[in-house]
């Protein structure tokens, strides 16, 4: 299931990922955007950007990172406005996400994204005043 939640109608950078319905793979290349996350059994690791933001220069060619997901996996995209979340001079941080993403026991990538919408709200104590706050979700279901 992918879910997409945004606190107000966004735009952000591509990460382009494409689900393998038969085989359950992600194939992400986050080229220019926060690191995608994964959720497995054994915690939560960062998918690195491994390219130029797309566009940028037509001859480029970006890698991608191909992952597997098992039963109960996740992946998960922010956008910039999440990870740079203030209150006060303090940004939410990815490493905030990370955490999030690890202690909660969502399982749906509904959970997943309203989970973290949640808790950026509560970090920053007030809603989202600009466009940039958003996250995308794909989870696999247990079975």
């Amino acid at each position: 299931m992918i879910f997409f939640a945004s606190a107000r109608r966004a735009s952000c950078s591509l990460c382009l990922t494409l689900p393998g319905a038969s085989v359950k793979i992600a194939r992400s290349s986050p080229a220019g955007h926060t690191p995608g996350l994964l959720r497995d059994g054994a915690g939560v690791i960062e998918l690195p950007a491994t390219g130029l933001p797309l566009g940028l220069f037509s001859h480029v060619i970006s890698e991608a990172s191909i992952v597997a997901l098992g039963p109960g996996d996740a992946l998960v995209l922010v956008s910039r406005g999440i990870v740079e979340a203030k209150r006060r001079t303090k940004e939410f941080g990815l490493d905030q996400v990370k955490d999030n993403l690890q202690r909660t026991q969502t399982q749906t990538a509904t959970e997943i994204c309203t989970a973290i919408l949640d808790r950026v709200q509560e970090f920053t104590g007030k809603p989202p005043k600009h466009n940039d706050v958003t996250v995308l979700a794909l989870a696999r279901h247990l079975q």
